[in-house]
């Protein structure tokens, strides 16, 4: 994700921007261009991306995807009638691009 976080404005892009919503419309039409990309190297056709940011650039759309339909969902009920909890995710809140290069826990 950082080889592609330069923006055609110049700006860098916030590494977790995309958890402020992405439509699933924009996921599909990347996540099917990627898919493509990747098929068509697999015919031993010459594709846009290399193989690996291809596969990478699907999965990255798929979870995202996945992130917003789950986030569309209601809350559930667990079979007992407890109810699902929201999480947040963890964060320290001090933590820098090196703490998270370096692996901070809470990211």
């Amino acid at each position: 994700m950082m080889k592609h976080q330069l923006q055609a404005n110049g700006k860098l892009r916030s590494s977790d921007n995309w958890q402020r919503g992405i439509p699933i419309t924009q996921y599909m039409k990347s996540l099917w261009r990627h898919f493509m990309d990747v098929w068509r190297q697999h015919r031993g056709l010459p594709g846009q991306d290399t193989l690996e940011d291809s596969l990478c650039a699907v999965l990255f759309n798929t979870m995202g995807m996945l992130h917003e339909v789950i986030k569309a969902r209601p809350e559930e009920a667990v079979p007992d009638g407890t109810e699902i909890m929201s999480v947040e995710p963890l964060t320290c809140g001090d933590c820098t691009r090196d703490d998270v290069l370096e692996g901070c826990l809470f990211i």
